[in-house]
């Protein structure tokens, strides 16, 4: 363990602060479909409105302004943010929250995945299309008949008419 990041501020109890995280992450999800997640914010002492700032396309939110009463309710306010993607990728953005109360912008730090979906006739053409290498932003869809043909524990081999392949499946059984 280490404390060689450790910062020390003053602060007094009449200071104007906000609770936000730090990061908000959506799952991956398929291109030309949309989620909504939600920041929850909490602000203490503060005097002025705060306005939110900087989302980058496909990141998109309905607020622009939240008052100084919102935010300092009992239960926060919770910020909508939409992930809408229209092509495959990994996509980051930050959200700014500013207000006069504050010296710098409150940052919070949106990531998200798209992927596609490419169709496959057989196991042999998976092979011959999927590289080996990472690749978040494609999934692979066989659309020819495929069998188990054998399962061991967590192992099943899955076999159509000219390939084959070893899958380990995470889930125990």
């Amino acid at each position: 363990m280490s404390f060689d990041n450790i910062k020390i501020y003053s602060y007094s109890a009449d200071d104007p602060w906000l609770s936000s995280p730090s990061t908000l992450g959506f799952a991956s999800m398929p291109v030309n479909t949309s989620k909504i997640e939600y920041i929850k914010i909490k602000g203490v002492n503060l005097t002025n409105n705060l306005t939110i700032t900087s989302l980058n396309a496909p990141f998109s939110t309905t607020i622009t302004s939240i008052t100084k009463e919102e935010a300092m309710a009992e239960g926060g306010f919770n910020i909508p943010v939409t992930f809408a993607p229209s092509s495959k990728g990994i996509f980051n953005t930050k959200l700014n929250i500013t207000s006069n109360d504050f010296t710098s912008p409150i940052e919070i730090e949106i990531l998200a995945i798209a992927y596609g979906t490419e169709e496959v006739a057989n196991i042999s053409e998976l092979r011959t299309k999927w590289t080996g290498t990472v690749d978040q932003t494609t999934r692979y869809k066989i659309t020819g008949e495929s069998l188990v043909s054998f399962a061991i524990d967590n192992n099943y081999y899955i076999q159509d008419n000219q390939s084959g392949l070893l899958v380990y499946d995470i889930k125990p059984n």
